[in-house]
């Protein structure tokens, strides 16, 4: 939690979106906004070496609207994905809220092209991670390239496309659509920690 909330404090624009973001039930349905606000806000102002997050983390619910229990480890992309969805239930307009996605959100796009006709059907869905594969690959570009490389679907993966009465050789791939790339990479099935640095450091207790 400290390191992931250090990294989204050192982007400037998203730090002051939720500084400024409106606040009308601080103590109810925006709790988390507002100790956001106020951790970031000593953040920023304080010449402290640590800032305290234990409201912070008091304020955060888990999927069964229970408070999270800072002694157990969490998946960081569990964690990322909880902290902004209830960020996001928190803001109150919906321009506020499509401002809030444009951050770190982005959309992928599944095509499924068959290669004996023209026809093309897309899904478009919204991320907020994606997840990369380190392992044999030498860059970052790589990893993405892997990400949205193409594959084809025979045998039992076959399909019939509507109104077309045979069996259909596909094949798949992926677009990524984003502003900002929030990167988790695994390697061997197991979280790689990114070096940063930190400017500031917190603490939950």
């Amino acid at each position: 939690m400290n390191s992931l909330l250090t990294q989204l404090f050192m982007n400037v624009p998203f730090r002051k979106f939720l500084l400024t973001a409106d606040l009308t039930d601080e103590h109810g349905s925006q709790k988390l906004l507002a100790e956001t606000q106020r951790l970031f806000a000593y953040m920023q102002e304080s010449f402290d070496k640590a800032a305290i997050a234990k409201d912070f983390a008091a304020s955060m619910r888990t999927i069964d609207n229970q408070p999270i229990d800072v002694t157990v480890q969490m998946d960081v992309d569990e964690f990322y994905n909880l902290l902004f969805d209830q960020w996001e239930s928190q803001i109150p307009s919906e321009e506020a809220k499509q401002t809030f996605r444009s951050f770190y959100g982005g959309k992928t796009v599944n095509q499924v092209k068959s290669q004996q006709c023209d026809h093309v059907s897309e899904r478009v869905e919204s991320f907020f991670a994606i997840p990369c594969v380190v392992k044999g690959k030498s860059t970052l570009q790589d990893s993405l390239k892997s990400f949205v490389e193409g594959d084809v679907m025979e045998g039992g993966e076959k399909s019939l496309w509507p109104l077309v009465l045979q069996m259909l050789t596909k094949r798949t791939r992926q677009q990524v659509q984003v502003r900002i790339l929030w990167r988790q990479i695994r390697q061997c099935s197991k979280a790689v920690r990114l070096k940063t640095s930190l400017l500031t450091r917190l603490t939950v207790c």
